[in-house]
């Protein structure tokens, strides 16, 4: 392990959570164990791809190794806060997925921006049921914010029109 890399193997803490209303909420990414607990500045969009790709990946791992138990999509959201004082490491540039069959663990590894040589990368070694959770945390989190405006609003009587630009008349 290099002064710029941190692994967790396991990882016993994996939450992703915010601070701030909708529109102006600031993503987080606190991983670790009992020893030691690192924050990083995420980017929704980089939520949202995080769990979809952990899904993805966590249902082509269960479809092809039929001889293990199929994880179910459980989160507790007290579980998720984040704890603090919220001091980021560092903001999340790139995230990849990874997966040790022997272990029957999954990789969540991220880096910051800059050079190969400089930038910092922690990665969180986790459980199926723990990815798999977080993932459906991460997508109930993102579908929190502000509502989508290509979404027509609900609303009694007109509904969305054009006129109204999606405002109640």
């Amino acid at each position: 392990m290099t002064e710029h890399q941190l692994i967790f193997q396991p990882a016993t803490i994996l939450r992703v959570n915010t601070i701030g209303a909708p529109g102006e909420r600031t993503f987080f990414l606190q991983g670790g164990d009992a020893d030691k607990l690192v924050t990083l500045l995420i980017e929704k969009v980089q939520v949202q791809v995080m769990a979809v790709g952990a899904i993805k990946l966590l249902d082509g791992i269960e479809d092809e190794q039929t001889e293990i138990e199929k994880t179910r999509a459980d989160f507790d959201e007290a579980e998720m806060q984040l704890a603090l004082p919220v001091d980021p490491l560092f903001r999340v540039d790139g995230i990849a997925l990874g997966y040790d069959q022997e272990k029957d663990l999954l990789l969540l590894q991220v880096t910051e921006d800059g050079a190969n040589d400089d930038r910092q990368q922690v990665m969180f070694w986790v459980t199926r049921e723990r990815m798999r959770g977080l993932a459906f945390w991460a997508l109930e989190l993102a579908n929190r914010g502000r509502p989508d405006p290509l979404e027509p609003k609900k609303t009694s009587g007109n509904g969305f029109r054009h006129s109204n630009n999606g405002h109640k008349s």
